[in-house]
C-alpha cells in the first residue's frame, strides 16, 4: 500500500512539473489561433470512444526568415485557400510536430524542433512545410468526471486526435500539396507519438499509402504497457509501431514516462534509456523518491533537445549492440552505426537497436534551464493551468 501511495504521489508531482514546464517554456506570439471546434469523427462509435473534445489547431510555418509567422488551416475541403496562401513549397518535407501531455504549439517541444528547422533552413536554404498539431485542451487533464481524469484522459484522446490528422493529411495529398510517400514526416514526442502513429495508420486505412516516416521521442509508457505484450505479428491498436510508417526511428530517454520496447525500426537507446545524466546525480535520485520523479520528467524531455540538436548536427552515431552492457562494457566492435536524429536514414541505416552515450554532464544551472526561466516565471502573470489548457 505504501509503495501505491508513493507512486500516486510521484505521478501527481509529474502532472504538476510537466504541466508547468508545458507553459513555463512556451513563447508568447502575436498571432491567436481560431478556437477549436468540437471533434467527433466516427457517428458510429461508442460514446467514450467519440466523446466531443476539441479539435487540434494546425499551425502551419514556411518562412525561416518570419519565424513567428504561420497560417492556421483546416480539415475541410472548401477551405484549402488557407493552405495555399500559406505557399507551401512543393515537393519540399512536410515536418509535422506533435505534442505530449500538458502542452501545446508553444510549449518548449514543438519550438525547439521549429526553430532547429527554421535555422537550417536559412544555413542551407533547404525548405520545409512546419505543420505544428496544436492538441492541447484534449492533451490536458480533465477533472470533469471520476472516469476521465488526470493523464488517462489525454491518453484516451490519442486514437481520435491521431485520426482527424490523418484525414488532414490525406486532404494535403488529396490536394497535391504532399505526396504520401516522400513528403511526410510526422515527429512526435511522449502521447504525441502515438498520436502520429494513428495518423499513419488512418491515412493506410484511407489510401493504402504509408507515409515516410514517423520519428519518435521518447513514446509514452504509461497507459501503453498493455500493448507492449501483443504478439509481433499482431498491430497494436492504439501505440506507435512501426508498421505505421515506412520507416520508423524511436528515441528512449525515461524508465518512467517512456518506454523501453522496440517500436521502429531503428531504436536508439539514449545513455541507457533509463535516465538521462544531465539531469540529476544518480546517487541522490536512488534515495529520494521526489528527485526521481523530477530527473524523469527531465529525461523525458531531453529526446526533443536531443533531437533538436541533430537537425544542425550530423555528428552523432549510434552503435549496433546486443545491450547497453554489452555497450558500456566496450564489447561491441559498432561496425554497424547509425546517425542519431534527423539524419537517420531508411536508406543508409541498418534495421536494429543502437546505443549512444552523450557528453552531457549534469548541472544545476543545466537542469534549470531546460524547465525555464527567472524571467518567464514572472512574466506568466496568470494560472499556470488556465494559460496552458484553456487559451
Amino acid at each position: 500500500m505504501a509503495t501505491w501511495n508513493l507512486y500516486l504521489v510521484s505521478f501527481g508531482v509529474f502532472v504538476v512539473i510537466a504541466s508547468f514546464v508545458g507553459i513555463a517554456n512556451s513563447e508568447s506570439v502575436g498571432q491567436r489561433p481560431q478556437p477549436h471546434p468540437a471533434l467527433c469523427l466516427e457517428s458510429d462509435e461508442s460514446s467514450d470512444a467519440c466523446r466531443k473534445i476539441d479539435e487540434p489547431l494546425y499551425l502551419l510555418y514556411t518562412d525561416a526568415n518570419n519565424p513567428e509567422k504561420y497560417n492556421q488551416i483546416f480539415l475541410n475541403k472548401n477551405d484549402t485557400h488557407r493552405i495555399a496562401q500559406a505557399n507551401p513549397t512543393k515537393g519540399s518535407v512536410w515536418k509535422i510536430l506533435i505534442h505530449g501531455f500538458v502542452s501545446n504549439s508553444n510549449s518548449s517541444f514543438p519550438v525547439n524542433v521549429r526553430q532547429a528547422y527554421m535555422e537550417r533552413t536559412r544555413k542551407t536554404g533547404i525548405k520545409y512545410n512546419i505543420l505544428v498539431v496544436d492538441w492541447g485542451r484534449a492533451a490536458c487533464a480533465s477533472l470533469d468526471s471520476a472516469k476521465n481524469y488526470m493523464y488517462d484522459y489525454a491518453a484516451k484522446n490519442v486514437a481520435q486526435v491521431g485520426r482527424h490528422l490523418g484525414d488532414l493529411i490525406v486532404l494535403l495529398h488529396e490536394q497535391d500539396f504532399l505526396n504520401l510517400k516522400t513528403d511526410v514526416h510526422m515527429i512526435g514526442f511522449s502521447l504525441g507519438a502515438h498520436v502520429a502513429g494513428q495518423a499513419g495508420r488512418r491515412v493506410w486505412d484511407k489510401t493504402g499509402a504509408t507515409v515516410r516516416r514517423i520519428s519518435g521521442l521518447d513514446p509514452a509508457g504509461p497507459a501503453f504497457w498493455a500493448w507492449d505484450v501483443v504478439p509481433s505479428f499482431m498491430i497494436p491498436l492504439r501505440r506507435l509501431h512501426r508498421k505505421d510508417t515506412q520507416f520508423a526511428d524511436i528515441y528512449h530517454t525515461s524508465e518512467l514516462y517512456g518506454s523501453d520496447t522496440r517500436m521502429g525500426d531503428v531504436d536508439f537507446f539514449i545513455n541507457g534509456g533509463v535516465s538521462q545524466p544531465s539531469c540529476s546525480p544518480t546517487l541522490f535520485t536512488r534515495f529520494t523518491p521526489f528527485l526521481k520523479t523530477l530527473t524523469q520528467v527531465c529525461s523525458h524531455g531531453y529526446a526533443t533537445e536531443l533531437y533538436a540538436k541533430t537537425i544542425n548536427d550530423n555528428s552523432m552515431k549510434g552503435c549496433m549492440c546486443p545491450s547497453y552492457l554489452t555497450y558500456t562494457l566496450g564489447s561491441c566492435r559498432c561496425e554497424d552505426t547509425a546517425v542519431l536524429g534527423e539524419f537517420t536514414d531508411n536508406s543508409t541505416t541498418t534495421i536494429g537497436t543502437f546505443y549512444i552515450d552523450t557528453p552531457d554532464t549534469w548541472s544545476f544551472t543545466s537542469v534549470w534551464n531546460r524547465f525555464t526561466s527567472w524571467k518567464e516565471l514572472k512574466e506568466l502573470g496568470k494560472s499556470w493551468w488556465d494559460a496552458l489548457c484553456h487559451d
